[in-house]
């Protein structure tokens, strides 16, 4: 059964055992996962190499090749064993708004103590997150939240969904708080303002003018904006579990759906194409500007200087 799983995911779910060959007590799948974390957690995802970590132990990187055949299967373990705190995580079967609480309260748990995964999951890390053993105890635990949520099982998969893209923002956004590398300083939202202008963005011009679109950047980070969220989700979930779900439109055939996706997909591209394009103009304006300020705050500096000699 091994043969038709992709490696990774046959080490992940313990149908693979560690070689009966070599350094056996030092290594086994397991500590070399932690091993990996670890430099993750301190160094970040760019700092870690198969070399690095097979150093950690004192052994070649061949010899972690037994255990483990690439970076990109290492990185699939470490998702998957860094997710094993919120898939461990106690969830209120009792009362669903509590329990999905306390789910999302344990996936930005993991976020925060591993803020690398944020790379992983936006890089896809070579296989189905999905079929990751914690990634599927994490939905379990999700589901047993809604025991007492009269909603389709499709609907409720949908709310872990949601609730994963929020707590994603809303940590991503709190650790950008943390991080003045982030933010966009004064100088840098005024040469926006100058680019983003009422021909580009018609409706959404005033309040790039008056700023409140780029305070609006990071309100998921504000713990009270979080809950205002998180209450607003939940009352709308209450009233379609009262209500019922709206009527499904006719299903799409096939030719029509491969379309729609075509469509959507290329619109994608387009607009992360545009944005690119809109950044790169952006930045150019910037560092136009910081040339103009470095000069002038020099020739300020120089004129206070004569003017201080000119009175001596």
């Amino acid at each position: 059964m091994t043969d038709e799983l992709p490696r990774a995911l046959a080490i992940a779910w313990g149908m693979e055992t560690s070689p009966s060959r070599g350094p056996k007590r030092e290594l086994s799948h397991e500590s070399i996962v932690d091993a990996a974390i670890e430099i993750a957690n301190a160094e970040g995802l760019a700092a870690l190499t198969m070399q690095r970590v097979a150093k950690s132990f004192g052994f070649t990187t061949m010899a972690l090749y037994r255990y483990v055949s690439s970076k990109d299967d290492l990185q699939i373990l470490m998702l998957d064993r860094a997710n094993a705190q919120a898939a461990d995580a106690v969830i209120d079967a009792t009362d669903w708004r509590a329990g999905l609480r306390d789910w999302m309260d344990a996936v930005r748990a993991t976020l925060h103590a591993h803020p690398w995964l944020f790379e992983l999951y936006a890089s896809g890390a070579g296989v189905n997150q999905l079929a990751l053993p914690n990634m599927m105890r994490m939905t379990d635990n999700g589901l047993r939240a809604m025991r007492t949520l009269d909603l389709p099982l499709a609907a409720k998969l949908d709310v872990i969904t949601r609730l994963s893209v929020l707590a994603t923002e809303s940590v991503s956004q709190e650790l950008a708080r943390r991080d003045p590398s982030t933010n966009l300083d004064p100088m840098a939202v005024e040469a926006i303002r100058e680019v983003a202008t009422a021909e580009r963005f018609p409706d959404l011009h005033p309040s790039i003018a008056d700023g409140s679109y780029f305070d609006g950047c990071t309100e998921l980070g504000d713990p009270d904006n979080l809950r205002t969220e998180l209450d607003s989700f939940f009352d709308r979930l209450e009233t379609q579990a009262r209500t019922g779900p709206p009527a499904t439109p006719a299903p799409l055939t096939p030719d029509a759906a491969a379309a729609v996706a075509e469509r959507e997909w290329r619109e994608a591209v387009a607009l992360r194409k545009r944005a690119t394009e809109r950044v790169n103009e952006a930045s150019r304006i910037e560092a136009a500007k910081h040339v103009e300020y470095t000069a002038a705050k020099e020739f300020a500096k120089a004129s206070a200087k004569a003017a201080r000699s000119g009175r001596g």
